[in-house]
């Protein structure tokens, strides 16, 4: 191990967690499509900060599209890296009208604590003329998590 690799260990500490709800959240577009989405927690990590604990996490978020017929077409491939980082500029803009997002909750028994997580789409670019391997329309979907340690339960 590198001399940065043991600093990095000794800053970081790999915590346990126990899934206690995983939700999927919907987005409405105002095309009239609706994405469901969903963040899955891979690695949770903690280090002390003074008297606090400051959190880093790693996330897989994933995203489905459910279509209506008329925006369908022939089923292709997914997005290659260079459409993924230039979906702003080949993509077009599509408004979220209506969304549900509900948080994930993740038990920190080292903690005794909770963890809520909410995925938060920012923005979505309809991708013309592409479409996935089912035939629904391609989207490019800018998104974030929230993270909130939760109090410990009395």
């Amino acid at each position: 191990m590198t001399a940065m690799g043991e600093l990095a260990a000794r800053i970081w500490e790999d915590l346990e967690f126990d899934i206690v709800k995983e939700a999927w959240n919907t987005y409405y577009l105002e095309d009239g499509v609706r994405i469901r989405g969903r963040t899955i927690l891979k690695k949770l990590m903690r280090r002390r900060r003074g008297s606090k604990y400051e959190f880093n996490a790693d996330f897989q978020n994933i995203f489905i599209t459910i279509a209506p017929i008329h925006l369908r077409g022939k089923p292709g491939n997914p997005l290659t890296k260079e459409e993924l980082m230039n979906a702003a500029k080949i993509g077009r803009p599509v408004r979220v009208v209506d969304s549900r997002e509900d948080w994930n909750i993740y038990l920190i028994p080292d903690m005794d604590m909770r963890l809520k997580v909410k995925l938060t789409v920012v923005e979505v670019y309809r991708i013309p003329g592409r479409y996935d391997r089912y035939g629904e329309p391609i989207y490019a979907i800018r998104s974030t998590n929230v993270i909130v340690p939760m109090k410990k339960e009395k």
